[in-house]
């Protein structure tokens, strides 16, 4: 047994891939909420929100979603 199974063993920690459930997270339940009406809102009252609050929104929402893509990586120590 080498050093990284040892703590993981003493810490309780399962072998196997375990998934982040993000869609149980309070940001997310922010964020699943439609975002247009906000955007537009801020805009008709000439208080847009800068571009890159939309754009990081944008990102986590496509993050977020599996239609998006999804991608699993091992490393080869880990089999």
């Amino acid at each position: 047994m080498d050093a990284s199974q040892a703590l993981r063993q003493q810490a309780g920690a399962s072998w196997g891939y375990r998934r982040h459930r993000h869609e149980e997270t309070v940001l997310y339940r922010i964020v699943e909420q439609p975002a247009e009406p906000l955007f537009a809102g801020q805009e008709a009252q000439d208080r847009a929100l800068p571009r890159y609050v939309r754009e990081e929104f944008e990102s986590y929402w496509r993050c977020a979603r599996w239609a998006h893509g999804l991608v699993r990586a091992q490393c080869t120590g880990c089999r």
